[in-house]
């Protein structure tokens, strides 16, 4: 069985009101399908998967509001030295 692959960019987004972490690549999300309670899949019409949703990002992890800060803050600047 041969799996076909693109290389596509994705993107990620932490609403901290919220708590979602969101990874995407795909473009126009057709319908989700809620894997658990923390776990969200985005599809698009021809149902490939275009990005993934985690509810209660800091919570799931256990890790408090500053390490989460700390992770994106890091990730921030290893984009501002590309």
């Amino acid at each position: 069985m041969k799996i076909k692959r693109k290389k596509v960019e994705m993107r990620e987004d932490y609403d901290k009101e919220v708590d979602i972490l969101d990874f995407y690549w795909g473009k126009g999300t057709e319908h989700s399908r809620e894997l658990d309670v923390h776990i969200v899949v985005d599809f698009d019409k021809k149902d490939n998967i275009v990005g993934i949703e985690i509810w209660d990002f800091a919570a799931a992890l256990k890790e408090s509001q500053r390490e989460v800060d700390e992770i994106f803050k890091l990730r921030d600047k290893r984009e501002k030295k590309k």
